[in-house]
């Protein structure tokens, strides 16, 4: 009888942990839904759009080339969209909340997202990743000019070490 018993209980496991972790899933694909997520990643495109076409100037886009530049801009951002939609990233993304959260954290964090304040929080969170790329366009803006010479000093180095 008490093989019996522990068959029954050994056999149960593999679905009871089925169960928790559709538990899990749902509960991180609710706590994806009250952070707005999806509407983020629209705000984020948005304003890496409107990023990157300010950097015209500062990589040194000519008034005559700002056709080509803007026409492979829209071409780059269409084919992002197409390919990083949140169909395509929400699985995966689930997959990492669940990786990296227990149940317990997971709903705590949902029920702070569900509050009041959770909600202020992902209102204001647009207009701060806006603010907060500003402020990293600008540290780029700085450094660009740098990077670029960095870049052409390693360019020669290759193109003598080729020539050798």
């Amino acid at each position: 009888m008490k093989k019996l018993i522990v068959a029954i209980i050994i056999s149960a496991l593999p679905f009871a942990a089925l169960a928790n972790e559709k538990t899990k899933r749902e509960t991180v694909d609710k706590l994806l839904a009250a952070m707005n997520v999806e509407s983020m990643m629209d705000s984020m495109y948005s304003q890496i759009e409107n990023q990157i076409n300010s950097m015209a100037q500062s990589m040194g886009i000519k008034k005559s080339e700002m056709a080509v530049f803007q026409r492979y801009q829209t071409k780059m951002f269409a084919l992002m969209k197409k390919e990083m939609t949140w169909q395509k990233m929400k699985d995966p993304m689930i997959d990492l909340y669940m990786k990296h959260f227990t149940e317990k954290e997971l709903q705590d964090t949902l029920v702070y997202y569900q509050s009041e304040s959770g909600q202020s929080m992902m209102r204001k969170m647009p207009a701060i990743m806006k603010d907060s790329m500003e402020i990293s366009m600008g540290m780029v803006k700085e450094f660009l000019p740098k990077m670029q010479k960095l870049n052409q000093e390693m360019a020669n180095d290759l193109e003598k070490m080729r020539n050798k």
